[in-house]
């Protein structure tokens, strides 16, 4: 919806798709391992023994933290939005969005990175 209606073609709406990429990484990860999970009756498969159910751990955490990171540069927009009206133009481009987008997922992940060993 963001990249379809030409209101969110701007810095706003790239944050918005990098808030809505990171929360369906989260999603979409946590529900495929969950179904591996009850499917299989393993005990193992959701213990922190398990490399895998660690690295499944930092995807899912990781997208939240990305999230987190998101909300940061998406109230960092709207400030600069409302404080700075004739400057917001050159203060926040879409490409300085999309980097804000993925430096707050690298963010988040590098976060999450801690836990694996």
């Amino acid at each position: 919806m963001t990249r379809k209606m030409p209101r969110f073609r701007n810095a706003f709406g790239n944050l918005c798709s990098s808030f809505l990429i990171c929360n369906l990484q989260s999603i979409i990860v946590l529900f495929t391992w969950s179904t591996i999970v009850l499917i299989a009756k393993n005990p193992l498969l959701s213990s922190s023994e398990l490399f895998l159910a660690r690295v499944i751990g930092v995807f899912v955490n990781g997208g939240w933290f990305g999230t987190l990171f998101v909300h940061f540069f998406v109230a960092l927009n709207r400030l600069c939005a409302v404080v700075y009206p004739m400057k917001y133009k050159k203060l926040w481009s879409e490409a300085k969005a999309l980097a804000a987008g993925i430096i707050s997922w690298t963010l988040g992940m590098t976060i999450c990175m801690i836990h694996l060993f």
